[in-house]
């Protein structure tokens, strides 16, 4: 995970864009250039794609909130991190809206099956990293540490224990407390999509 400092330098980043400079501004565009692909992910991931003209007026309207919600920013999160979870709302929004107006017999013609054999959207190493981030970013630094040697490294947890130089008993209670974590923030992810 990023540390504090590099999240304290997105903060700079947005201040200095909000605050007028251009070569902030063109910085932070080229970071917000993952919008459109964490939208595209979200949308295939979630098995009802919107069609390609509703994904293009999404990511538009998922970077202008995003640039007017800018000031909310505080640092917690990288830029990314905090862009990718606006878009995750604001699908889920976009999909809420779609099956109203399907509900009420409106326009229909918005929300389509990709059906056809290798029809994908292309889901990269980059946008899973950020999914991974933004859930590690709920857990404590420790828990964090935890889950990531436990299962990005595959060590058992007598081996995290020794890595860490804690007790046994402490990295279990730090694994068992990250997993019910993720598995709330998950569950309000899955109520959400109903």
């Amino acid at each position: 995970m990023p540390s504090p400092q590099h999240h304290g330098e997105d903060l700079e980043l947005a201040r200095a864009a909000l605050a007028g400079e251009e070569s902030a501004r063109g910085l932070l565009f080229e970071r917000l250039r993952c919008v459109p692909r964490y939208v595209r992910a979200m949308n295939q991931r979630l098995g009802r794609p919107l069609d390609e003209g509703a994904l293009e007026d999404l990511a538009q309207n998922a970077l202008l909130l995003l640039w007017n919600k800018l000031p909310e920013y505080q640092g917690l999160a990288r830029l990314e991190t905090w862009a990718f979870r606006f878009c995750s709302y604001e699908t889920l929004n976009a999909m809420r809206q779609s099956r109203r107006r399907r509900a009420r017999g409106g326009d229909t013609a918005q929300l389509h099956r990709v059906e056809e054999p290798g029809v994908h959207v292309p889901v990269d190493s980059g946008l899973i990293q950020e999914e991974l981030e933004a859930m590690l970013a709920h857990l404590s630094p420790r828990e964090s540490q935890v889950v990531e040697l436990r299962h990005f490294e595959g060590l058992e947890l007598g081996e995290v224990a020794q890595r860490l130089s804690i007790s046994a008993s402490s990295v279990k209670t730090h694994y068992y407390r990250a997993l019910e974590k993720l598995r709330q923030w998950l569950s309000r992810g899955e109520r959400e999509l109903r």
